[in-house]
């Protein structure tokens, strides 16, 4: 059995990619419109429509939310890197 030291390392999450902002709001409409399907469908689904989609439709949703948010996880690994 693993213990967990006193002093744990904080986890740093990273940015949602382009297909994850995308696909957390597509799962919600399309939960809404079919709500008897499973997850695992719609995940199927959701993975073919972005596959359809065109490359410049893809870009759209890689501009929402905090822009900075990846330079800003990878500073933090940089710094924790160099502190131990």
């Amino acid at each position: 059995m693993k213990t967990q030291s006193p002093k744990k390392k904080q986890h740093i999450k990273r940015p949602m990619n382009a297909f994850m902002v995308w696909a957390q709001a597509a799962r919600r409409e399309m939960s809404k419109q079919e709500p008897k399907l499973q997850n695992s469908e719609i995940s199927k689904d959701l993975g073919k429509i972005w596959n359809s989609m065109a490359n410049n439709n893809r870009f759209d949703c890689s501009d929402t939310g905090d822009g900075d948010s990846g330079d800003i996880h990878r500073d933090l690994h940089i710094s924790n890197a160099a502190q131990g």
